[in-house]
């Protein structure tokens, strides 16, 4: 979780509002992934601070035709769509040092085995951090504090199987939630199982 795409917004934004950065993964069958980034505001002119800073952004090249730009008067969402769980570095800043999953290349993982009469998997969102959270800052507050404080960081989950395990919250038999704490770090898994013929379907497309 490198601190650098933190500060691609400008700090006046920063100290009069919360930015929002949502994640949302659709893990699928086929093993490919659909991930929408959405980087948002409640105030005009919050988000108008957002679309300035997101101009130093760049995608990963390998992935300029998968993906889509959505932009409304408070946000701006990046769409990437069949992305490979090893494609996990999707946006970076121009000098190439991410902050968060999916802006880094060690910011997904998952693993596969086989339990019959299941396919359990094991998907693990994570967090890199390279900076001393509870260091104290200028304005007296921890550099974790600092952060949550500014920004409103969570990730949805939703899966093809039926979720067994998870640190997050629960939104249904498929899908989970997870609210992300700069105090706290900690990484977010789902754990779940799909039957193996539903499984061999999907990995021939026809599920």
């Amino acid at each position: 979780m490198k601190k650098s795409l933190l500060w691609i917004i400008p700090l006046i934004v920063l100290l009069s509002g919360c930015v929002n950065i949502d994640t949302n993964i659709n893990y699928r069958r086929n093993g490919l992934m659909n991930i929408n980034i959405t980087f948002s505001a409640d105030d005009s002119e919050y988000a108008e601070g957002i679309s300035q800073g997101l101009k130093n952004v760049i995608v990963n090249p390998e992935l300029t035709n998968q993906v889509y730009y959505y932009n409304t008067s408070d946000s701006f969402t990046y769409s990437f769509i069949n992305v490979k769980p090893t494609n996990t570095l999707l946006i970076s800043n121009d000098s190439n040092i991410g902050m968060s999953p999916f802006i880094n290349e060690s910011g997904f993982s998952v693993s596969e085995e086989f339990i019959f009469p299941y396919y359990v998997y094991n998907c693990t969102i994570i967090f890199e951090n390279d900076e001393d959270l509870s260091q104290i800052n200028d304005l007296n507050m921890s550099i974790g504090e600092f952060y949550n404080a500014v920004y409103d960081v969570s990730y949805a989950v939703n899966v093809f199987g039926t979720i067994t395990a998870t640190n997050g919250d629960l939104t249904s038999t498929t899908g989970a939630h997870y609210n992300f704490d700069y105090t706290n770090p900690e990484n977010f898994y789902v754990t779940f199982r799909d039957f193996f013929l539903f499984t061999w379907l999907g990995k021939l497309g026809l599920m």
